[in-house]
């Protein structure tokens, strides 16, 4: 049988579409793995071994703990992940340092936070605990000199202007409390027990002579002194008088 002949005039065309259809497919391919990756769920917090590259760009012959740093929708649907790495050796007294306790105490280094793919996650070692991952989120912004618009009250200076605004609201309290004693004191010393009573004092009167009257004003007396006399003590104590 004779081969069939070559059709020179179309051989440019079938070489471009068996080109094409390899590019189709590695296409193909790279798509599926990057769904693949996508449909892997992570969390925030979580810990992995992965893969490390060094400021330069050059991969690193061991891999190291990284914590999932980015946020449930990059986490969800996105091939890759922001991490901040951990390690275990000494670090200096560094802003951007937190500790964490993870198997075993290390320190994430929140200066260095770095975009990989999923693929570079391999054994999951454990999860960190939410005021850890809040003390991580502080170092990142420590580290990136990003100063947040929402008062911190774990910063120590916000943290003393907060308890300054609630040492004020307490005194005005105590003070708003006192002056309130004081007038229901000087009405107890006036007050007209029988207008008070209205007309069943005539029956209680005959129960309790009038001493018993001016004993119920005693009570009501020295009951706003005890009030007012706690008060006080409770001033001194926030003025250092005491």
């Amino acid at each position: 049988m004779k081969p069939e002949p070559i059709d020179l005039q179309n051989i440019g065309k079938v070489y471009h579409n068996e080109n094409e259809a390899v590019h189709d497919e590695e296409n193909y391919e790279d798509e599926t793995k990057e769904e693949n990756l996508c449909c892997r769920q992570v969390k925030r917090g979580e810990v992995y071994f992965a893969d490390y590259y060094y400021d330069d760009g050059i991969l690193a012959d061991k891999r190291r703990p990284a914590v999932i740093v980015s946020n449930h929708g990059i986490n969800e649907k996105a091939p890759f992940v922001k991490v901040v790495y951990l390690t275990t050796a000494p670090k200096s007294n560094h802003p951007a340092h937190v500790k964490v306790q993870c198997g075993k105490p290390g320190t994430a280094l929140c200066e260095k936070s770095q975009t990989i793919s999923k693929s570079f996650l391999e054994n999951y070692i454990g999860t960190l605990t939410e005021e850890e991952m809040f003390q991580i989120d502080r170092g990142i912004q420590i580290g990136y000199g990003i100063k947040n618009n929402v008062y911190d009250y774990d910063n120590e200076e916000d943290a003393f202007v907060k308890d300054v605004a609630n040492y004020i609201q307490e005194m005005d309290h105590l003070l708003s409390k006192l002056c309130d004693l004081k007038e229901l004191d000087q009405k107890a010393r006036h007050i007209d027990i029988e207008q008070l009573l209205g007309k069943d004092v005539l029956a209680l009167g005959r129960i309790l002579p009038d001493s018993g009257l001016e004993a119920v004003r005693a009570a009501m007396v020295s009951q706003a002194d005890k009030e007012q006399k706690k008060i006080r003590e409770r001033l001194e104590l926030m003025t250092g008088k005491r």
